[in-house]
């Protein structure tokens, strides 16, 4: 979109979110997939006028459950995975790994010293946002961790991918 303003023209930075369930077609994100672990499955959970995707239960005391999502990239995007926990506040989690990271143990301990990419609690929300992700094949792990002890709530987490394609403001004086 086009404004003028005090002899300026400037153009409007416009995101549409896109919602990552089923493969895209179009020129951002596309070839989405879902690699399920085990106890991973399809289930959408409505809270707070948010639809979470995908179900992440727990394997059991001191178990992972891990949910890869693998996506391509055809121009820079932004990345959002909305997480919703229902799980012992503080010691089960469900978080959201660093962008195409394999090599990090996701488990309990890492998703109580990374908070910023992880939810804990009988209605924890949390997002977590991925800036300016490149050109290219790209995949993020989530997980449900549970500690050694101990079942409250319903013991497992939900998630949501979104991304957004992103016009860039300029502006340009009117001679």
């Amino acid at each position: 979109y086009i404004l003028l303003q005090n002899n300026m023209v400037k153009l409007i930075t416009i995101n549409k979110i896109k919602i990552g369930r089923q493969p895209h077609t179009d020129s951002t994100i596309k070839d989405v997939k879902y690699v399920l672990g085990a106890n991973v499955s399809e289930d959408n959970k409505t809270y707070d006028g948010v639809t979470y995707t995908h179900k992440l239960s727990s394997r059991g005391d001191g178990q992972i459950t891990t949910c890869t999502i693998k996506f391509n990239c055809t121009k820079t995007t932004n990345i959002r995975i909305l997480l919703l926990s229902s799980s012992e506040p503080n010691y089960d989690f469900i978080g959201a790994g660093p962008l195409d990271d394999n090599t990090t143990t996701l488990n309990s301990n890492w998703c109580r010293s990374n908070y910023s990419m992880s939810s804990s609690g009988p209605q924890g929300k949390r997002t977590v946002t991925y800036n300016n992700v490149g050109i290219g094949n790209h995949f993020i792990r989530v997980v449900y961790a549970k500690d050694s002890s101990g079942s409250y709530y319903s013991d497992c987490g939900w998630f949501k991918f979104e991304y957004e394609e992103t016009v860039i403001s300029r502006q340009f004086s009117l001679i």
